[in-house]
């Protein structure tokens, strides 16, 4: 069940990124991947909170909701 806040994020950033160039689009997955590959070639257990703590200061709410849900979802399938 996805809550009222998740949709909302979801939702706004389908807006945004419609309204980006193609540049842009490869500038986000870019920016969006890094801290994602860090965390795989580190092969260290960064504890979620830490995790957490840096998203929240970088990224706006909705984006930083996005973010983690992707970390929690890498750990999942990577076995971390």
């Amino acid at each position: 069940m996805e809550s009222k806040l998740a949709r909302e994020a979801k939702e706004a950033l389908i807006a945004a990124t419609q309204r980006l160039s193609t540049e842009e689009r490869l500038y986000a997955f870019l920016a969006h991947s890094r801290p994602m590959v860090a965390l795989f070639q580190t092969g260290e257990q960064i504890p979620l909170r830490v995790v957490a703590d840096q998203i929240m200061r970088t990224k706006g709410p909705g984006e930083a909701a996005l973010l983690l849900l992707d970390v929690v979802r890498f750990r999942r399938r990577s076995g971390c």
